[in-house]
């Protein structure tokens, strides 16, 4: 959410510009606000084809989601982008023999400082009772992350063709 309002709030956007960090993710994780602060990976990855008015995603929609990117040839992991730039090309090379992906970070806001760090910043200034009902709207996408990390690192050591590939 921290990444989200950065962007939209340099961007001038009318959804950030006005609002402070904290009345962002309050907006956010609520019904007005839609889905991006409700387990929106986990919402946008299932099977559910009515997800209109849906703010809070269930035990099934994280199944379903699941399930997908289980099935997929390929997918990325944002904090291992340059490896998953490298899985897609590798993935689609087959039938695309000309591909050539090369990782661009670009609309980054990469930080030196440690991901658990720039958590515990988060939740000092969102505050105990805040962060939680962040963590809470969005447990489901913390699931879903912790299996696609997982899933990443396990499908990583399984390749090989990976090597053949470099960043560019």
């Amino acid at each position: 959410m921290a990444s989200v309002y950065a962007f939209l709030h340099r961007i001038e956007h009318r959804d950030a510009v006005d609002r402070t960090f904290p009345e962002f993710v309050d907006w956010l994780t609520t019904f007005e606000g839609g889905m991006v602060g409700c387990s929106f990976q986990t919402l946008f990855l299932s099977d559910d084809d009515h997800l209109r008015g849906v703010s809070r995603a269930t035990s099934d929609h994280l199944a379903q989601a699941v399930a997908r990117i289980d099935s997929l040839p390929a997918f990325g992991v944002v904090e291992r982008f340059d490896e998953s730039v490298m899985w897609l090309e590798a993935t689609l090379r087959p039938t695309f023999a000309q591909l050539r992906l090369r990782p661009i970070h670009h609309n980054s806001l990469r930080s030196e400082v440690p991901l658990e760090q720039r958590l515990q910043d988060i939740e000092g200034a969102l505050g105990p009772a805040r962060h939680r009902r962040l963590v809470e709207r969005n447990e489901a996408d913390l699931e879903l992350y912790e299996h696609a990390v997982a899933s990443f690192a396990a499908r990583h050591i399984a390749r090989s063709d990976l090597t053949e590939v470099t960043p560019g």
